[in-house]
């Protein structure tokens, strides 16, 4: 490939008039002669350094190469010049995109100033630079500048890859322009490919690995993962010999190295030696490396016991670094384990069962236990657990001073409150107690003989005296039981003088006991301590102790603690506080008065002169007389204490509450009065701006779940609202329930604000507006879908249905594909529609059901599919043949005990003769009260049972009937009905439906009511038939039950026997509904009812 590089040099006179100036996206043009002149463009050599004008050889891949050429100036001028150099010659790149403008070196006069103006940029597979160049005056000089070789340049074909000068108008150019650098001359960079293959074990021999599946290692450099071929390249590495290593495998392991193969490239074990060399044609190397995937390691672990198990249920749970591994183990057992190939691995166990405690064994493994394993590996590993000895504590009994109260003291240790040892033990005396694994103990002490009194002394227990877990095998446990004798009884007497000084400041108090005096006389505030006989009664008072006390100053007081018929005991102190009040301070009476309290808690703190007085707060009726200055005006009022808040309550304050006691024995009472404001209160406002699904809909308010009230209304002034009191301080939620005739469903409900939040005070008030908006009537749409596959012309139009329900609108339309949106009131609803000769009709599970509730939304497709043109019907005769089906559906299943419940019964008759006299019959649980029925065709009577004469159903025809019931008593309740009409019946099995339902709530112990066994459930019309029927109660047989089968033309009554069994032989004699009645007893309010269907058996033969 030929490749050019060409320098391009403009120049113009600078006094010419017709110097233009340049701009940078093209060469300038001028019209002077040009008086720049470009000459002697060389390229240095390698390695020599020497400039040519020749083939420039030698080099390598990405080195650089330094280029010159001479610029010649007569005048002041100006000008540019393009160097061209080779970019892609059509094979790769030759240069890269690189262009440095080296130093310019002056040779005479004046030097250029030469810059780049634009570029590299490629043209014509050449990178084209332009520059620049402006001569100050005449002068000559030598430009340098460096292009750079690709790494793939020695790729390239051919030896006609150059650099090039080319001149632009007003320069010009002598002599060699071209320097050739030829591709076939450089010298190229080496090579190493690495393959990967393995052989999966699944007969397919060796194979790619996939990507990122293995990496590979250059002379210890980064990990360098295959790529989707299962290779990695490494290009342009130095010559010689270079090591490559492979990773484990990333994906699985279980791989291990097989052999290797390759061209420059040798193997030892998994490293390969690859050498190559660069050159003008390199020397590159393949490897190939091949891995098998082998066996994963295995350990065989055996559990030993050699004195046997501590339970002979123990088992023990391997463990493999930390995880189970197998099933536990029993003595002598086995299991295989298979740790990571390659890393350490530890074996170990843990209790594989309840009863196994492996603090009952000494523990010691063999060396096969720990280790590390390749693939393909094995190892043994032996588990020993050795049992150990039961535990036992050894208990001391420890006496300060050590002979105790008494030298015959003598004391019986216990274990759970049972004497243990045989005999008790004196001071210092131990025994040794032997117990179960595990078993909690608590040790301690009763009195040994009739001595020793435990009173006398203190007792304390080490902490090994008591262990709710137990020891364990091999354990021991010490407890020290320490009685210190107490000391002789003491009380301290202290006399308190209010004020402290007293009336005098030299009076003194003896002190006596049962009237004999103690020590010395003491002064206000002094102590006295007496030592007391243990078990004496005492009685301590004060008499006068000099002659300038007059006890009758005073107002004497004595604690509690004064007098004791009983007296102390050893080591019991006690204290007695005789006070002495100065008579005649003046006081004021505070009393509190409320006759209700916001809080239990609430107490009311005395303030005088706003400073808190009292030892504590009053309580609701409590008193405190307040001292007051004599002669100074006071001022008592309160504030909040315990858990008052003054905002629940309106205070009053008396008279006597604030003014001034002028002398010593004045007295006043000021009464505080707190009237309790009333409680807090949410008005509730009930709003229904869309009106209501029916006229008995109520809503019951709920405070914080519970109902409150009676159920509002809507609208009604009378009955839309209500007030509903709410703890002060305490968090609440206003909700609603259903009442009456409502079902929430029916509505969106919203709640306003005040609905829930915390009224912090008694008097607070809030509102709460619960609205129920009535949502959208239910809506059907009705889809046809036409199929002509056999020949058929007929589309969607041409078929007529019929919706029936309540209030369907429109109730008959022709069918549409994209469907007809039919509005419905709530209930049961059934589409059907005209037969069209020539198709068949299939109904989606949409066309027939219930809906319930305002909102709810249901989709019917009626697919019509031509036929082919059927063979001539057989002659007419026999009997009519119908296949009558129903099927029950439950929502909401689960439901909560109370809500409502809907049944869904679907009729259909499956075969081409229209059934007559078609009778649905349900017989509702015993817990379920019924609350209505409807039906899309013909009426419906009773409660229980129900019994809904349809009529006549066609052939395809849907019915639909929605039974609603509440169910009472949480657990699960099924629901049966059955079908039956007038002509031979096809198939029997599916004209009974059943409906179980989880009911959830509170448990509410339930009616003990019979229960009905009836077999068989269906019976055929010209056969006798026996029917058993069986009673129970709890679950057990019931005798002298009278049972009643009653039906068209059948009346038959009998009573149970012992076994509960009532037998009947029955004759069917018209189709149709047979009930089964048991009465109602005591522990049953409801009748239990059973259905049986008799059938027109099919015609055969």
């Amino acid at each position: 490939m030929s490749v050019v590089a060409v320098l391009v040099l403009m120049a113009i006179g600078a006094g010419s008039s017709s110097a233009m100036r340049f701009v940078t996206s093209s060469p300038r043009h001028f019209t002077a002669a040009p008086v720049i002149t470009a000459k002697q463009h060389e390229g240095q050599q390698f390695p020599d350094l020497s400039y040519t004008s020749g083939n420039i050889t030698t080099y390598k891949e990405g080195d650089t190469i330094n280029f010159r050429f001479d610029l010649t100036a007569t005048d002041t001028s100006t000008g540019q010049l393009q160097v061209r150099f080779t970019e892609n010659d059509g094979t790769c790149l030759f240069f890269d995109n690189y262009f440095v403008l080296g130093a310019t070196e002056n040779v005479s006069g004046a030097s250029p100033t030469v810059a780049v103006a634009t570029g590299p940029t490629a043209d014509s597979g050449e990178w084209v630079v332009t520059l620049n160049i402006d001569f100050a005056a005449a002068g000559e000089a030598i430009v340098n500048y460096q292009l750079k070789l690709s790494n793939q340049a020695g790729d390239c074909n051919g030896s006609s890859q150059h650099s090039r000068l080319s001149p632009g108008t007003g320069v010009s150019q002598t002599g060699q322009q071209n320097v050739p650098v030829p591709a076939n001359q450089i010298i190229e960079l080496p090579s190493i490919t690495v393959a990967k293959l393995v052989d999966r074990a699944d007969g397919a021999g060796f194979v790619a690995a996939s990507a990122g599946e293995y990496c590979f290692t250059l002379d210890g450099g980064t990990c360098t993962p295959i790529d989707s071929s299962g290779q990695v390249v490494f290009a342009k590495v130095t010559d010689g010999a270079h090591t490559i290593t492979e990773s484990a495998n990333l994906a699985q392991s279980g791989y291990t190295f097989d052999s290797g193969t390759g061209t420059n490239c040798t193997f030892s074990q998994g490293t390969a030696t690859a050498t190559v060399a660069q050159g003008t044609t390199a020397t590159n190397a393949t490897c190939t490396f091949k891995n098998k995937l082998t066996a994963p390691p295995k350990v065989t672990v055996t559990k030993s016991c050699p004195q046997g198990a501590a339970d002979a249920d123990d088992r023990f749970q391997i463990q493999l670094n930390g995880s189970n591994a197998g099933t536990a183990l029993a003595c002598g057992g086995t299991v295989d384990v298979n740790p990571t190939a390659g890393q350490a691995y530890t074996i170990t166990e843990v209790a594989g069962n309840g009863t196994t405690n492996l603090g009952d064994y000494t523990s010691s493994s063999s060396g096969g236990c720990a280790g590390t394993l390749n693939f393909g590996g094995t190892n043994t590993c032996t588990i020993t657990n050795t049992l150990k000895a039961l535990p036992t504590v050894t208990v001391t009994k420890d006496c300060d001073p050590n002979a105790g109260a008494d030298a015959d003291d003598r004391f019986q240790f216990t274990n759970n409150g049972n004497n243990v040892a045989a005999d008790p033990v004196a001071c210092e005396g131990s025994r040794t107690i032997t117990l179960q694994p595990g078993a909690a103990f608590n040790f301690d002490e009763v009195a040994g003989n009739g001595t020793t009194t435990l009173a006398d002394y203190t007792k304390t227990r080490s902490g090994g005296c008591t262990d709710s877990d137990g020891l364990q095998r091999g354990e021991t446990g010490t407890c020290t039981i320490t009685n210190t004798l107490k000391a002789a009884p003491t009380v301290t007497v202290t006399k308190d003088c209010v004020p402290n000084g007293g009336a005098d400041a030299s009076d003194r108090f003896q002190i006596t006991n049962n009237a004999g005096s103690t020590g010395e006389p003491i002064a206000c505030e002094g102590t006295l301590l007496l030592t007391l006989q243990r078990g004496a009664s005492f009685d301590i008072n004060e008499v006068a102790g000099n002659g300038t006390t007059d006890l009758t100053n005073y107002t004497e007081s004595r604690s509690a603690g004064c007098t004791d018929a009983d007296g102390l005991q050893r080591g019991e102190t006690g204290t007695c506080t005789i006070t002495n009040t100065l008579k005649a301070a003046p006081t004021v009476t505070v009393n509190k008065v409320c006759q209700i309290k916001a809080g239990s808690g609430d107490r009311f703190q005395v303030k005088l002169n706003d400073s808190n007085v009292g030892q504590s707060p009053l309580d609701c009726g409590g008193s405190l007389d307040v001292a007051v200055t004599a002669g100074s005006a006071y001022a008592i009022t309160e504030g909040a204490a315990g858990t008052t808040d003054l905002a629940n309550y309106t205070s009053t304050l008396s008279e006597g509450c604030s003014g001034t006691l002028a002398n010593f024995g004045d007295t006043a009472t000021c009464t505080i009065t707190n009237t309790l404001k009333s409680a807090p209160k949410v008005s509730v406002t009930k709003l229904c701006p869309n009106g209501k699904a029916n006229q008995g809909d109520l809503f019951q308010v709920k405070r914080n779940g519970t109902n409150v009230g009676t159920p509002l209304d809507c609208g009604e002034d009378a009955n839309d609202h209500t007030d509903v009191t709410v703890t002060a301080g305490v968090a609440y939620t206003i909700t609603e329930g259903a009442a009456g005739t409502s079902d929430l469903a029916n509505y969106t409900t919203t709640f306003s604000e005040g609905c829930s939040g915390t009224l912090a005070h008694f008097g607070d008030s809030a509102r709460c507006t619960i609205t129920n908006t009535l949502k959208a009537a239910p809506k059907l749409t009705v889809i046809k879908h036409v199929v002509n596959d056999n020949g058929g012309t007929q589309n969607a139009g041409n078929f007529t249905l019929t919706v029936t329900g309540s209030s369907p609108t429109p109730a008959s339309f022709a069918g549409s594909e994209a469907g007809t949106v039919v509005t419905l009131q709530p209930g049961p609803y059934a589409v059907n529609e005209a037969a069209v000769s020539g198709y068949s009709t299939s109904k989606s599970a949409g066309c027939a059901g219930s809906l319930a509730h305002f909102g709810d939304t249901a989709t019917c497709t009626v697919t019509n599919d031509d036929v082919a043109a059927p063979p001539p019907p057989p002659p007419p005769g026999g009997a009519p043949e119908i296949d009558l089906a129903i099927t029950k559906t439950d929502s909401p299943d689960p439901v909560s005990g109370g809500a409502l419940l809907t049944y869904t019964l679907t009729v259909t008759n499956t075969k081409g003769d229209t059934a007559n006299n078609v009778v649905v019959t349900d017989s509702l649980p015993s817990a379920v009260t019924f609350v209505s029925v409807s039906s899309t065709k013909g009426s419906c009577t009773g409660t229980n049972p129900i019994s809904c004469n349809i009529g006549t159903v066609a052939f395809n025809e849907l019915v639909s009937i929605m039974i609603v019931v509440r169910p009472s008593n949480p657990g699960t309740i099924t629901n049966t009905a059955v079908v039956t009409g007038r002509e031979h019946e096809h198939d029997p099995s599916n004209n009974t439906a059943s409906a179980t339902t989880l009911v959830q709530g509170a448990f509410v112990p339930p009616s003990v009511c019979y229960a009905l066994t009836v077999t068989p459930r269906t019976l055929t019309v010209g056969r006798s038939t026996i029917v058993r029927v069986v009673v129970r109660e709890a679950g057990k047989p019931v005798k002298g039950v009278r049972v009643i089968i009653t039906g068209r033309g059948v009346t038959k009554r009998t009573n149970t026997n012992a076994g509960g069994l009532a037998r009947f032989v029955i004759m069917g004699r018209s189709p149709g509904i047979l009930q089964i009645r048991v009465p109602s007893h005591a522990t049953c309010r409801t009748q239990r009812i059973g259905v049986l269907g008799v059938f027109t058996p099919p015609v055969t033969g």
